[in-house]
């Protein structure tokens, strides 16, 4: 009797969540809705308009002499997700006490880019090195590098944070930093 019932609960039970199944339709659009134009796409996670070449070549290199090496051959990770990372330190003493990290995926797709100074604030070299920053990830963009390299030199002894044309920069007393990445 008890494998009677068992099996009379099996057939009933299958059979009538057979037909609610096959009965329920959906509910919502059957087409997905019109995204606006301003939706995020993957190209928001790069600084507009900012180039690898115009930090580590023009600025870093040619202007201050620094050096800069590939750290992905050491297989460093990056911090932004990027597929490359360049660290440029100067090639005298101070390669000790200062450091340009940039994040890229390509020549033109920049991610994040960090200068850290180990001087206390008040140094004049983390001011300089905050607003040249600051004014050469707008070299492309020239009617914000004023505002932006003022920016730099005023919080570089300081916990602030801002945006200027679509970067957003933070600079930071611990450790001595600031980092520039895409305010999407």
């Amino acid at each position: 009797m008890a494998v009677a019932l068992g099996c009379g609960g099996l057939v009933g039970g299958g059979g009538g969540a057979l037909t609610a199944a096959g009965s329920v339709q959906p509910d919502g659009p059957s087409t997905p809705p019109v995204l606006p134009s301003q939706f995020p796409d993957g190209s928001d996670r790069y600084l507009p308009a900012v180039k690898v070449s115009d930090i580590a070549d023009t600025w870093l290199k040619k202007a201050n002499k620094w050096a800069c090496e590939d750290q992905n051959e050491s297989g460093e990770h990056t911090i932004s997700g990027a597929d490359h990372t360049l660290e440029c330190t100067p090639t005298d003493d101070l390669k000790y006490d200062v450091l340009v990290r940039i994040e890229h995926d390509g020549e033109d797709q920049v991610r994040y880019v960090n200068a850290s100074c180990s001087f206390k604030p008040g140094s004049r070299m983390c001011h300089t090195l905050f607003a040249t920053l600051a004014d050469v990830l707008f070299l492309n963009r020239p009617e914000l590098r004023k505002e932006a390299k003022v920016w730099g030199d005023k919080h570089a002894d300081s916990d602030e944070t801002t945006t200027i044309g679509g970067i957003r920069m933070s600079a930071n007393l611990s450790p001595h930093e600031l980092t520039c990445v895409a305010d999407a």
